[in-house]
């Protein structure tokens, strides 16, 4: 007894149309975007974070610098300890997602980066993303790196 072709059929449509979702860039899957176009949602297992959707030559000169941090509610996050604020972030373009237990991102470089980890790198804190709920960014601002910038992990956790 065989399986029946209609069942076959029906089983390659839906694994072309999830691999259409899969995000060609890094770990996790897109499932949305910034009404710009200009960052995008990973998720992977219900872990969630924002990096630019594409790679660019431009770029901010502030230093943007923080502890990461995993909140469930607001995705990943920078802590600066130095001010003590809780910014959403936008990690750069070909960022992924490969761990979810601690979260662990691979940057496009092949570098990981978990939770605990202290990192820097140029870019910008921009206010008015509308990325995150209000209460995820209690100063209105989100930290971004630049989106073909290099981060640097200067401490791990």
């Amino acid at each position: 007894m065989g399986i029946p072709r209609q069942l076959i059929g029906l089983v390659v449509a839906l694994a072309i149309a999830g691999a259409g979702c899969a995000d060609p860039s890094g770990g996790g899957t897109v499932v949305d975007a910034a009404a710009d176009g200009r960052f995008e949602f990973v998720e992977l297992d219900e872990v969630q974070i924002w990096r630019s959707a594409q790679p660019s030559t431009a770029g901010l000169d502030a230093l943007v610098r923080g502890t990461v941090e995993y909140d469930e509610a607001c995705g990943a996050v920078l802590h600066d300890e130095e001010v003590d604020v809780r910014y959403p972030v936008v990690w750069p373009h070909g960022t992924g997602l490969v761990g979810t237990d601690p979260l662990t991102l691979e940057l496009s470089d092949g570098r990981t980066v978990t939770v605990g980890d202290v990192v820097s790198g140029g870019g910008g804190y921009h206010p008015d993303l509308a990325l995150v709920d209000d209460a995820c960014a209690p100063t209105g601002e989100t930290a971004v790196f630049n989106a073909s910038g290099a981060v640097e992990v200067t401490m791990t956790g």
